[in-house]
């Protein structure tokens, strides 16, 4: 498994990690359903890259940018560390490893 796969695996299981917790610390099936979505999304992206590498990352990006769509806002309104800044760091980081992939495997002129 390259580095690259190994972060965005992580960050999946963080997402879903986060959104379990919200199931059971304050009954959010909603924070379940979205997190399990983004992470499952992020994970297809990550078995595509096998075949298609640009295709997988892309996919594996929209995870990212969705959590981004979500939970930037929610923190710009509530200033709420948890789980709003954390998540936007963890997906501001995911999207970083995604850019620095692909432009560490360009072809050298």
């Amino acid at each position: 498994m390259s580095w690259l796969n190994a972060v965005l695996v992580t960050y999946a299981v963080f997402v879903i990690g986060a959104g379990a917790e919200a199931y059971f610390s304050k009954g959010s099936i909603a924070s379940l359903m979205g997190a399990g979505a983004i992470g499952v999304l992020v994970l297809i992206g990550v078995f595509v890259t096998k075949t298609r590498p640009s295709i997988g990352y892309g996919i594996a990006a929209l995870g990212p940018i969705m959590a981004l769509g979500r939970f930037l806002p929610s923190y710009m309104k509530d200033h709420k560390v948890w789980p709003a800044l954390i998540i936007v760091i963890a997906s501001f980081a995911a999207l970083a490893c995604l850019v620095a992939g692909h432009f560490m495997n360009r072809p050298k002129p």
